[in-house]
């Protein structure tokens, strides 16, 4: 390399005033979108939930209330945070926490032999819980009894 050269490169500053101004707004925008995003209103979460035993509807509930037992296999009790459904049927027993404040739904306990169930939560209307050996399904509704697809 050229003294020339040299001397040239020792000039330019790093930074130049239009290349602050870039990075300025950029990181603006960023904090922007992550504001909007971390303080946006969850419009997501599940309105009611219904649980489905072999393709028949044997609960549903507006998530607030106390809802309505369809069947004789499921049992509902009031619980500080919300409710807890026990579904007992022929295949076995599956105990769903409903919390009210959090607007979420939970798998408290299974008996089934794989229990991939108990890892399964519905915290938004596009989720639901499956317990295959059980033939259950918990799937989110509009508060109405009607699916929401999503």
């Amino acid at each position: 390399m050229s003294l020339k050269k040299i001397s040239e490169e020792k000039q330019n500053k790093f930074f130049r005033k239009k290349d602050l101004i870039i990075y300025i707004l950029v990181a603006v925008v960023i904090a922007a979108v992550f504001l909007a995003v971390f303080f946006s209103e969850d419009n997501d979460a599940p309105e009611g939930i219904r649980i489905i035993y072999a393709d028949e509807v044997i609960f549903t509930m507006t998530i607030g209330e106390e809802g309505t037992i369809l069947s004789d296999v499921v049992t509902r009790e009031k619980t500080y945070f919300g409710y807890r459904i026990t579904v007992a049927t022929e295949y076995g027993s599956n105990v769903f926490d409903v919390n009210v404040k959090e607007k979420t739904v939970s798998v408290e306990s299974a008996d089934c032999e794989g229990g991939d169930c108990r890892h399964m939560k519905i915290s938004k209307k596009s989720d639901s819980i499956v317990c295959l050996p059980h033939l259950l399904r918990v799937e989110c509704t509009d508060g109405v009894n009607r699916p929401v697809s999503g």
